[in-house]
């Protein structure tokens, strides 16, 4: 029980919250929704709120890295860990893909299945294998900050990465998907732990906030659609849809400021959500591995358009419910099994000789 007070609760439920949002934009988008709705109908523009919604995702995650760090002790053997999971499922998955399709997947791709950062095939994971061992520098630069020139540093990241990087892309952060991102979702996460973001605005106030920045991204993704030859091409329909949008960013922020505040009373849910929060990561993991993506996810839910708007939508979050749950389940079970076979000692054996190398280097 004492574990569970000094546990951050609330960080638990936004790193579920999160990826169940993530599993929805996969559903909406590589299951085939979005793009096989007619515009403008109300099917496309219900899906398309959601999708918006939902985009907060990514940058919730970010947010929580650079919040938890931030005035805790670093471990090296954290990142070893996390490793060794996302190889696990990236072979097994690659294994079990060539079993069911031979004709598909042949001997190099099991090849590089061992390799996932190197091919990057999970950028979100690649770009925060660099974050993670950058952490022990940028909390001491962060740590030499006062709060004004923090302030500046935030300003300065918004106004040229979620400002000028919607329109022109010159520092290369690919729509929010990069590790330059990642990093600036640490800088942001770190300082609401250090200063608080919003702290005097009634959480009621904030939901409304995050609708208003949904609606205003919906709006002119809309304005652009319908008046094409307004705009130049460097304002597309969905320039707005991106992580590193300004709206996109306030929503996210707002989200996160709204959900570590609640307070959770009720045992169950706390015993719930601290089961559930170990296996999130690898969610992402097991949906995205590149063959489960391309043979059981693309174009897996276009059928679903099929259905009025309100059943359409209702089985989009019925579908990710699914997805997350099953995946969940597999990571749970690959938890036990690690536990049960003491896999943990190849893991320790790992850090300890990185850390050797790594401590004769510097």
């Amino acid at each position: 029980m004492s574990l569970l007070k000094k546990r951050n609760l609330g960080i638990d439920l936004l790193r579920i919250i999160s990826m169940y949002m993530i599993v929805i934009l996969h559903v909406l988008g590589q299951g085939g929704i979005l793009f096989n709705l007619e515009i403008f109908s109300n099917k496309y523009n219900i899906a398309w709120i959601l999708e918006i919604i939902c985009f907060c995702s990514v940058n919730l995650y970010g947010f929580i890295t650079g919040y938890v760090m931030t005035g805790s002790k670093f471990k090296y053997k954290k990142i070893i860990n996390l490793w060794i999971s996302v190889i696990f499922w990236s072979v097994l998955l690659t294994i079990t893909m060539s079993l069911i399709y031979p004709n598909t997947i042949d001997k190099r791709d099991i090849i590089k299945s061992f390799f996932p950062v190197i091919y990057n095939e999970y950028w979100y994971f690649s770009s925060y294998v660099l974050l993670f061992f950058c952490i022990p520098f940028i909390s001491k630069f962060i740590d030499i900050l006062d709060k004004a020139t923090y302030k500046k540093l935030l300003i300065t990241i918004i106004f040229f990465m979620s400002i000028v990087g919607i329109v022109y892309d010159p520092f290369v952060i690919v729509s929010g998907n990069s590790f330059i991102w990642l990093l600036a979702l640490y800088i942001i996460g770190a300082y609401i732990k250090k200063y608080g973001l919003f702290n005097n605005i009634k959480s009621i106030y904030i939901f409304f906030l995050i609708l208003l920045m949904a609606g205003l991204t919906f709006l002119i993704k809309y304005f652009i659609l319908k008046n094409p030859y307004i705009f130049s091409e460097l304002l597309s329909d969905g320039f707005l849809v991106k992580h590193n949008s300004f709206t996109i960013l306030f929503a996210s922020i707002l989200i996160f400021v709204m959900l570590i505040r609640l307070k959770l009373n009720n045992k169950y849910l706390k015993r719930f959500i601290k089961r559930l929060s170990p296996a999130t990561f690898c969610i992402y993991i097991i949906h995205t591995q590149s063959w489960v993506w391309v043979l059981f996810m693309k174009d897996r839910f276009k059928s679903l358009i099929n259905y009025n708007s309100i059943i359409m939508i209702l089985l989009v979050l019925f579908y990710a419910f699914m997805i997350y749950m099953l995946c969940s389940y597999l990571e749970m079970i690959r938890i036990y099994i690690f536990k049960k076979f003491k896999i943990n000692k190849i893991e320790n054996f790992i850090y300890k000789r990185i850390k050797k190398i790594y401590l004769n280097i510097f």
